[in-house]
């Protein structure tokens, strides 16, 4: 059985993922949302088919499975594609000119810096739910 989700963030760093969680409790507390902190976990139960969410939020620099292979994985096997937000320490842009990324950035509808206010990505994600 599929669990079905509104939104899904997967990111190695468990402060980002718990202080996202908080807010989302606060502000949305009607979304149905789930993080994980293990990208390999995450990437076996969306091959598995074990879940899914209109909106991914991923980071892109992880351990094991980084988020553009993730990306590439949800536009692939899911039809229609989710929406899929790119979350990075890094500047958005300079991603375009690292080998290890920039041939997956289409992969994703929105990049956005970890730095920019956490407000702004809630209402990104509201938007697509």
């Amino acid at each position: 059985m599929v669990e079905q989700y509104d939104a899904i963030y997967i990111d190695d760093e468990r402060d980002m993922t718990n202080m996202l969680s908080m807010f989302i409790q606060v502000k949305h507390r009607d979304w149905r949302f789930r993080t994980y902190n293990n990208s390999q976990d995450a990437w076996i139960e969306i091959m598995e088919d074990r879940v899914t969410a209109k909106v991914w939020l991923l980071d892109i620099m992880m351990p094991s499975k980084d988020g553009t292979v993730i990306a590439e994985a949800l536009a692939k096997y899911h039809n229609p594609p989710p929406i899929v937000l790119g979350y990075t320490a890094l500047d958005p842009y300079s991603l375009k000119d690292n080998p290890n990324y920039k041939d997956r950035l289409m992969y994703f509808n929105h990049i956005l810096n970890k730095q920019d206010d956490i407000t702004d990505l809630l209402e990104l994600i509201k938007m697509w739910l």
